[in-house]
């Protein structure tokens, strides 16, 4: 994922890869069949997880940015980070 590309689209793009990988067209999927559609879960997995990590990044830094870094939580009982 390039770094000016928003989560959603990256997550987007990731499932439509996903979603669009054409199927062997047999009624049973084959072993090395199997290992690839692992293989693709496993690699679509990590996407989303990285996909998520940016956003929530971009997040806390919008955070930052408005309350200014190191603002803490108002609630009583909660320690800020």
């Amino acid at each position: 994922m390039s770094p000016e590309m928003h989560p959603q689209r990256a997550i987007d793009a990731v499932t439509k890869k996903a979603v669009s990988t054409p199927s062997s067209g047999a009624a049973t999927p084959s072993h090395s069949d199997t290992h690839k559609s692992h293989k693709s879960v496993k690699q679509l997995w990590k996407e989303i997880k990285h996909a998520v990590v940016e956003h929530h990044r971009g997040v806390n830094a919008a955070y930052a940015s408005y309350y200014g870094a190191g603002a803490g939580s108002t609630v009583p009982g909660r320690r800020g980070s």
